[in-house]
């Protein structure tokens, strides 16, 4: 029984073995890495994007919301006569926050003469070829390190 077990944990070990020594895994560590590098970079610009929707919505009242998605030109539909519920006034936050960045990268872009602004080593010099979803998880990710920030204040204070 226990030359069995052995023999089964030597199988384990030389599967899992194999797996880490793999191009694919090799490949998907590179794309971790250089996708951490790219939140990295966009962290600088989230963060302003953060403060941007947070003072245009200091209560997330239903108002300060529409308005922030009519500032920022969003394109969603909103009827300023229902009242929103929470899961959508926390999209319409996360769009408004992304498309703030998106237009804090635009700018940066445009102050480098067009010649773009280096993100995880790449250079981009089109800020709407960046997904969304890229964009999304920078601003959570300032949203946090901010909200993090604020939390470390109040308890100090």
């Amino acid at each position: 029984m226990l030359e069995l077990v052995k023999a089964g944990l030597v199988k384990v070990t030389k599967f899992v073995s194999k797996v880490f020594q793999s191009s694919k895994f090799k490949n998907a560590e590179a794309s971790i890495k250089k996708f951490g590098a790219i939140l990295n970079d966009l962290l600088g610009y989230a963060l302003p994007a953060i403060q941007l929707v947070a003072a245009l919505t200091p209560t997330r009242a239903d108002d300060e919301i529409v308005a922030l998605v009519a500032k920022l030109r969003l394109q969603v539909f909103v009827d300023p006569e229902q009242p929103l519920t929470d899961i959508t006034k926390k999209g319409l936050l996360l769009a408004a926050a992304r498309e703030a960045l998106r237009g804090n990268l635009v700018e940066a872009i445009k102050r480098s003469g067009g010649a773009g602004i280096l993100l995880g080593g790449d250079l981009v010099k089109d800020a709407t070829t960046i997904p969304d979803s890229t964009l999304d998880t920078a601003v959570q990710s300032a949203y946090g390190f901010w909200k993090q920030i604020l939390d470390d204040a109040n308890a100090k204070a």
